[in-house]
């Protein structure tokens, strides 16, 4: 309500609000208060002004998680520099980079409509590299990999042991594009709205990272094949088992990588989920008026 009174209004006995009069000097009632409907104070009130701002302030309180996040990816992208092809790098380090010009634009108090379509250019691109990654994966597991010598089984061996790395690095490059595509859902929960879209997102995200389970398969089935081909009648026995046990070594690195990656991005999409439910929760603003122009906005937070 709009209150109109030619005076202070009097404070409740209880501390807790006012009453709807103010006193003279000598302690008696010298007026009642007005109370109007606040429709008109409303119109002036620029709404979505209000709307933006309180966006703004409610997404500012997530800035801490995403900057963390944005640390564990460049140290991620760090560490498998060296493993990943040139374009597949320069993209996905791209788009790192420009989320962390997304999460300053949001803490200098803006949620531009130009960043937020910027953001489904993000998820296409990575959603690219990501099916890509799939597979290759999947071609280089299954690729058939030939004894070239005629007596022996060591290039064989090292052509297996071969195939095992490049599987690694692959499983690195697919948990680093996963990890970016939580962040850049991060950044996409903090625009109000949308909520089937972000759900969208989520699910896919989700069904991505099950993947993990499809590429372990495929490991097991190429192990299944590739030790039986690791034999030869002029390599002793020991040899034999010698050089299997390097391929296998190899193929339990890879194994154990892909369980971590399934773990560790849900997780994260898991924490994203948290902080998003945290995120929706209501929330008490209080807004501040000059002369019927909206001039800030506060958090009212509760205090035990």
């Amino acid at each position: 309500m709009e209150v109109v009174i030619d005076g202070e209004l009097v404070r409740s006995s209880s501390g807790e609000g006012f009453r709807a009069f103010a006193l003279s000097a000598n302690g008696r009632i010298a007026e009642h208060a007005t109370l109007m409907d606040a429709s008109n104070l409303a119109n002036t009130v620029n709404a979505a002004a209000v709307w933006q701002i309180a966006s703004v302030v409610v997404a500012q309180k997530h800035l801490a998680d995403i900057s963390q996040k944005l640390g564990e990816v460049i140290r991620s992208v760090d560490e498998i520099q060296k493993y990943m092809h040139a374009e597949r790098r320069a993209r996905i380090v791209a788009t790192h980079m420009y989320l962390q010009q997304a999460t300053e634009s949001i803490s200098g108090g803006e949620l531009s409509v130009a960043l937020r379509m910027e953001l489904e250019s993000c998820e296409r691109s990575l959603l690219e590299i990501q099916e890509h990654l799939f597979l290759e994966y999947q071609q280089k597991s299954s690729e058939r990999i030939l004894a070239t010598e005629t007596f022996g089984t060591e290039q064989l061996t090292k052509d297996l042991v071969l195939r095992y790395e490049a599987l690694e690095s692959l499983v690195k490059d697919i948990s680093l594009c996963l990890k970016t595509r939580v962040l850049a859902w991060h950044v996409l929960a903090l625009y109000p709205g949308e909520p089937q879209l972000k759900l969208a997102r989520q699910s896919d995200i989700l069904r991505s990272i099950d993947k993990f389970d499809s590429l372990k398969q495929l490991l097991k089935d190429a192990l299944a094949t590739d030790l039986p081909k690791i034999t030869a009648i002029f390599n002793s026995q020991k040899t034999l088992d010698e050089r299997c046990g390097r391929v296998r070594d190899r193929s339990t690195i890879v194994e154990m990588l892909l369980e971590s990656s399934r773990s560790t991005s849900r997780d994260h999409a898991k924490n994203v989920e948290q902080l998003l439910l945290a995120h929706d929760r209501p929330m008490s603003l209080m807004c501040e008026l000059n002369n019927l122009q909206l001039s800030g906005l506060r958090s009212m937070e509760v205090v035990v």
